[in-house]
């Protein structure tokens, strides 16, 4: 049941139907007790009925979709719109990967955190409307042949003599996370706002190279290895785990397998596709 004292939960999605990976994760906060809506750029099957579907459009319509050009994703787009969302909404926005455990139901507009020691992750992000640190991101992705503030001093002269001269590559070839986490980490530094950045142990537990582990090994030990009592969720780190899972399955017992169960998704009814093969 909805809580009406928890806010709402923000997310994207952005090419074909979803797979029992996020039907998993947006009903994970619905079990919490969070209202959860989906923004989309075109219809998308397999959405649970539980989910509020809203056009994409109506926060960001733009002239293009961009996509990431050496993964093939829409990561750009969607590292642009969460932005867009966050100024116009209430909504925390969490990726569509991030499972949810606890209630999303910490003090204060502010909600992100370290996934490592010196770098915050923009998987899952709350921010006041009026945040500077927003506002100034906001401004740096307008530019779709950016150069990241996070440069050294000495790179980032080199970078502006090259875009002088028509030479920076657009934000589709450049790195993926050309508007993400380290560009994220920056902006919140600059205005002060890092200081209330939460410890890795609420929203990232599970290191990348270890996400394989919550479809693996048993829960109780996925919990005792991974889970601090302050986590909250456990973003699934979304490329890694598809591959890990296409590969090797879902082990009974295992922390994936008892969210599913206890969700009611039949994994089979909505298999990750294999975009490999596409």
């Amino acid at each position: 049941m909805t809580r009406p004292a928890l806010k709402g939960i923000g997310t994207l999605w952005i090419g074909g139907p979803l797979s029992f990976l996020e039907q998993m994760c947006l009903l994970s906060f619905v079990a919490q007790g969070h209202k959860v809506t989906l923004f989309h750029y075109g219809e998308i099957a397999n959405v649970p009925a539980e989910i509020a579907l809203v056009d994409a459009r109506e926060i960001h319509d733009p002239a293009m979709i961009i996509y990431n050009k050496q993964f093939g994703t829409p990561v750009v787009q969607s590292d642009i719109f969460r932005l867009h969302m966050l100024r116009q909404t209430n909504l925390i926005w969490a990726d569509s990967d991030v499972l949810c455990l606890k209630p999303f139901d910490l003090p204060g507009a502010h909600m992100f955190g370290y996934f490592r020691r010196r770098e915050l992750c923009n998987a899952i992000i709350g921010l006041p409307q009026d945040s500077a640190g927003l506002r100034a991101y906001l401004d740096y992705v307008q530019d779709e042949y950016p150069i990241p503030p996070n440069l050294s001093p000495e790179d980032r002269d080199k970078m502006l003599a090259l875009k002088a001269q028509g030479q920076i590559k657009h934000a589709s070839e450049q790195a993926h996370s050309v508007y993400g986490p380290g560009v994220f980490t920056h902006f919140m530094q600059d205005s002060g706002e890092i200081a209330h950045a939460t410890p890795p142990s609420v929203f990232y537990p599970l290191p990348f190279r270890q996400a394989g582990q919550i479809s693996d090994i048993h829960a109780r030990d996925f919990r005792k290895a991974y889970l601090k009592e302050d986590t909250l969720g456990v973003h699934l780190w979304g490329r890694r785990i598809r591959w890990w899972v296409r590969g090797r399955g879902i082990a009974r017992y295992s922390l994936m397998d008892r969210s599913l169960r206890s969700l009611g998704i039949d994994p089979k009814s909505a298999p990750i596709p294999d975009r490999s093969a596409a």
